[in-house]
């Protein structure tokens, strides 16, 4: 019975695997239409492409948990700092539509990423590709915001 509930556990593991394939395939990183001159460029390529779904699947998969998973070293207080003005923007004015997770969340993280790709908070939990939309939007507007810190200072 062990053995079999380790299976269990084992294959159930398998749709995050897919979600990964997901996010660096087709409709996410579309790393097969890489057209690269060596085998080392493409690795090179699909591993910073494993970075940015490995970033996604840890909010996807934080946004399931009950508990409060710690932000702890997953994003830069600079990150933070954007994440937080950018929250400004993205709550409504009723406490449906605000971000109801601790600031120093993972899933607090969550609910600013899958805003910034589109998500709704009155919808279901947003998937991977909402998240990656969010994810590289962020990415241009952290950008910007690095650009006009070093400016302000």
């Amino acid at each position: 019975q062990q053995q079999a509930q380790q299976l269990i556990y084992w294959y159930s593991l398998r749709w995050n695997i897919e979600q990964v394939f997901r996010l660096l395939k087709q409709k996410g990183l579309q790393v097969e239409l890489l057209d690269l001159e060596t085998g080392k460029a493409l690795v090179q390529l699909t591993l910073l492409a494993l970075f940015a779904a490995s970033k996604i699947m840890l909010l996807h998969l934080a946004s399931k948990q009950k508990e409060a998973v710690p932000l702890a070293e997953s994003f830069t207080q600079q990150e933070v700092a954007c994440l937080q003005a950018l929250q400004k923007r993205y709550e409504g004015k009723t406490a449906k539509q605000r971000n109801p997770y601790p600031q120093d969340s993972l899933q607090w993280c969550y609910w600013i990423i899958a805003r910034l790709g589109g998500w709704k908070p009155h919808e279901k939990q947003a998937g991977v590709i909402t998240l990656l939309r969010g994810w590289n939007y962020f990415q241009h507007i952290l950008h910007g915001w690095t650009l006009a810190q070093k400016f302000v200072s």
